[in-house]
């Protein structure tokens, strides 16, 4: 499914934006009969979210216009699916996949994407594109945490990462929170209504950068910036 679904396209990064105008819409629905029909659709969305990634995952590939908005909106994907999975439902179907699932089949690109980028070795061109993967990974993590999903009862796996990210120099305020977190302390629960209201944000700024970046970005693609491998 990983290799499949990792080929370029110009479109999946439109689609997986739809998404999440959905996703939305369902969460911010009081009933759960949308979440019932919405969870099993997961293999639908999934081949646009590989290929929205996968764009800057494929070996020499220069980042598109849109490459900071892509990885900003997989990241609300990636939220708001983990999330519609922890909504409590009074008759879930057998159809409806669990938390662990869906982390499990929409982590890996993100994982390849903080391997591809790693902190002591971005070019200064790519700073912009690296900064949001490595704040992204820090806010799903502690999205994860303070959601107490189940896929923080394991961060095992993925403590060589986080303690790289930690370790790496880079400082914003979700990277600072996810170190004392590593650190121990305690962070607060995050209710679903607040996750909700920080993701439609997040979708606003995403599409202003989106914008943005095609303004700016074509003047400065005439250098032919690639991913380094």
């Amino acid at each position: 499914m990983i290799a499949e679904g990792f080929e370029k396209s110009t479109q999946a990064g439109t689609v997986v934006r739809a998404w999440n105008i959905l996703l939305l819409g369902v969460l911010s629905d009081s009933a759960d009969t949308h979440i019932r029909v919405l969870l099993p659709q997961l293999n639908a969305f999934t081949p646009a979210y590989y290929k929205c990634l996968g764009t800057y995952v494929l070996e020499g590939t220069t980042p598109s216009e849109s490459a900071v908005a892509d990885v900003e909106h997989a990241f609300i994907a990636l939220k708001l699916w983990l999330l519609l999975a922890q909504m409590p439902l009074a008759n879930p179907t057998r159809e409806s996949p669990s938390v662990k699932v869906i982390w499990n089949e929409l982590w890996p690109p993100f994982e390849a994407l903080v391997n591809l980028f790693k902190a002591d070795s971005v070019p200064e061109d790519l700073l912009p594109l690296a900064t949001t993967i490595w704040a992204s990974v820090a806010n799903l993590f502690l999205f994860v945490l303070q959601s107490r999903s189940p896929v923080g009862l394991d961060t095992v796996p993925y403590v060589v990462m986080l303690n790289r990210l930690r370790d790496s120099g880079r400082r914003n305020s979700a990277l600072s929170k996810l170190s004392r977190a590593l650190d121990g302390e305690l962070l607060p629960e995050l209710l679903p209504s607040a996750v909700i209201a920080q993701a439609k944000q997040d979708v606003e700024n995403a599409e202003k950068l989106r914008v943005f970046e095609s303004v700016q970005r074509p003047v400065e693609r005439k250098r032919d910036t690639r991913i380094p491998t």
